[in-house]
């Protein structure tokens, strides 16, 4: 049932049941080739076998071992995230205030979707819980386009078994097919960092290694600003709506993010930044 599933998610992501080819890059063992779509069938539990691989069609999908996932599935992971929110808040809030915050909250992901990009998406995707196994050594991979100043699609995880070693030589190999790419690894463990970072230090001028709390922070961050926002704009257009006021340190917190985001090169717009200081989110009612 799971592949059954697996395959036809595989199938609607490429364009239906026509015809179709696909470049399957296995991330584990470095190795390429090709199928259509007429042995997908046939090869779905050799590809669940190979662990992580890279399925590009008209677009592109990530298949591991916990499934397929999509830049537009990550919206219905942000869906859940805030509806489980709403859920702990329910019994201390009016069936209206629910309402309005539901319509809120499934907007809010929309508007940094289109602010950042994919930044937030891919960032948000490489620390949650459910995409990840319990290997001894979890590395997150993040592919940023220096020359498009964007994230591809093609953020997955190294799923390893073995030793550091090992997950790093999986990582040369993927970096082959992504040659012009700057590589960003999100480490969860604070006691990998330094291992990983030995391991890397070779690679300093292509391979960066991140604080998973650090990415979390940032996506906070970057939530509040898109809420604000929000929130000014409902309150515009109905002033007798009453909002919570953002918390007066966001304004800080925001000049923090997108500094840290234009050190890593990572984010160079000052759209957000100018807002923040000229005050231009965050409004309080009267």
């Amino acid at each position: 049932m799971k592949h059954d599933r697996l395959l036809q998610h595989i199938i609607n992501f490429v364009g239906g049941r026509g015809q179709c080819s696909l470049d399957v890059i296995n991330a584990d063992m470095g190795s390429c080739f090709s199928l259509n779509k007429d042995t997908l069938e046939s090869a779905i539990l050799e590809l669940d076998k190979l662990g992580l691989v890279i399925l590009k069609g008209n677009n592109e999908v990530v298949l591991s071992r916990v499934g397929v996932l999509r830049y537009e599935g990550l919206r219905a992971g942000l869906e859940r995230r805030y509806a489980r929110k709403l859920e702990q808040k329910k019994e201390k809030s009016k069936e209206g205030q629910i309402r309005r915050k539901k319509l809120q909250s499934l907007e809010i992901h929309d508007n940094i979707k289109n602010k950042m990009g994919h930044l937030a998406f891919l960032l948000g995707k490489v620390y949650k819980p459910e995409y990840v196994l319990c290997d001894p050594v979890r590395v997150d991979i993040v592919w940023y386009d220096s020359s498009t100043s964007r994230f591809p699609s093609h953020a997955f995880e190294i799923q390893n078994h073995g030793e550091s070693k090992n997950a790093i030589h999986n990582l040369e190999a993927c970096k082959r097919y992504f040659p012009s790419c700057k590589v960003y690894l999100v480490v969860r463990e604070e006691k990998e960092v330094k291992q990983i970072e030995t391991l890397l230090a070779s690679e300093r001028n292509t391979i960066s290694v991140l604080r998973a709390e650090q990415v979390e922070r940032w996506l906070d961050c970057l939530t509040q600003i898109d809420k604000a926002n929000r929130l000014r704009l409902l309150k515009q257009k109905n002033q007798k709506w009453f909002f919570k006021p953002v918390p007066s340190g966001i304004r800080q917190q925001v000049e923090n993010t997108i500094n840290e985001l234009n050190t890593l090169g990572i984010y160079s717009e000052t759209k957000v930044m100018n807002q923040a200081k000229m005050g231009s989110f965050g409004a309080r009612n009267k």
